[in-house]
């Protein structure tokens, strides 16, 4: 991000207008998370923590988390679904996500 004149707080704002306005218009918010936890605890750099900043700006409003069982190993985002009501969906592979969205759209 920052190599593209990006900050992560201009992300952050930029993510929650989207979301904002998308349940003005009553889209249905789907967070995922399709890493691993290497990812999450290492970030895309060394002390990169932006994955879990965006974790934090996402998830708890989404309407449905979808995320790669892997990555739930510290059960973070059981802990967002349950706390927030929010339905959680874990799937293993990457290869099985268009699955997943199938079965939530039905098509």
């Amino acid at each position: 991000m920052g190599a593209a004149g990006v900050s992560m707080t201009d992300e952050l704002n930029r993510t929650a207008a989207l979301i904002a306005e998308a349940k003005r218009q009553g889209l249905t918010i789907i967070g995922a998370h399709v890493e691993g936890m290497a990812r999450r605890a290492q970030g895309a750099a060394p002390g990169d923590n932006s994955d879990e900043m965006s974790i934090d700006a996402v998830m708890p409003l989404s309407n449905l988390m979808v995320v790669r069982q892997d990555g739930n190993e510290d059960k973070r985002f059981t802990v967002i679904s349950a706390n927030k009501r929010i339905p959680l969906t874990l799937f293993e592979k990457n290869m099985e996500l268009g699955d997943v969205l199938t079965g939530v759209f039905g098509r």
